[in-house]
């Protein structure tokens, strides 16, 4: 999906990018990790410099899971993620340090020395999680991190990312509750056009007694009025500026 004049400022926190499948979420997300260039004109900047033109060192402070990640089969885990330090240029004692944390907290240490092909579709979710976070990347650009995973690994995985909030973190999903229970600003996009960028509880604010008369003050995390907010602005197909 193009996108069409997409102006954005993502500031450190957890933002979620929310809209339904072709929406153009994973363009976004690709021109964001220089996988994809921008229309003539178009730019990305990081600290006021253009990404594109700094994409070694841009590279090094970013952390990617892509929808397909596509992990080699014939690696073991531990080396695999070995390799990927060595791209990362992290030093060897520090990679051994990081990885045997990462696999702790999304529960793959048992799995360290067996073979990619030998995990089952979850388990490759995760590693997919743990290689875009060594490093300690400023930026993490997750497009739909839980994509495979139960209910219990989901929320696993949204806490696990919850430790991030001081970095840029980018997280796409085109399911509404793990947006608002993980996320504290959003960008809400539809067929290539951002509807609405800022932070949740301003939408919803802006929101309070527009649709049906219904009060939103009191909405706590398992009635919140998110859905039916952003259903609203997708019917509009509506720039929404606070």
């Amino acid at each position: 999906m193009a996108l069409e004049n997409v102006t954005l400022d993502i500031k450190p926190g957890i933002c979620g990018l929310l809209g339904a499948n072709g929406a153009g979420k994973t363009t976004l997300m690709q021109i964001l990790t220089t996988i994809l260039q921008p229309n003539k004109g178009g730019n990305v900047l990081y600290n006021g410099k253009d990404i594109n033109n700094i994409s070694k060192q841009y590279r090094s402070i970013l952390g990617y899971v892509p929808q397909e990640c596509g992990l080699p089969d014939y690696m073991k885990v531990k080396n695999l993620l070995l390799l990927i330090s060595q791209f990362k240029e992290i030093k060897y004692k520090d990679a051994k340090k990081q990885i045997g944390e990462l696999l702790e907290m999304l529960n793959l240490s048992d799995k360290e020395n067996a073979y990619v092909k030998e995990l089952s579709g979850g388990m490759k979710q995760r590693l997919s999680i743990a290689q875009a976070f060594l490093g300690n990347p400023e930026i993490l650009i997750l497009d739909e991190p839980t994509k495979g995973l139960d209910i219990y690994e989901q929320e696993h995985i949204y806490n696990f990312i919850r430790q991030y909030s001081n970095k840029i973190v980018l997280i796409s999903s085109h399911i509404i509750q793990d947006i608002d229970s993980t996320c504290n600003s959003v960008i809400i996009i539809d067929k290539g056009k951002v509807l609405y960028s800022g932070l949740i509880i301003e939408l919803i604010k802006s929101f309070e007694g527009k649709l049906n008369g219904t009060d939103f003050s009191n909405a706590n995390e398992n009635l919140s009025p998110l859905r039916d907010i952003y259903l609203n602005i997708i019917k509009s197909n509506k720039n929404l500026v606070l």
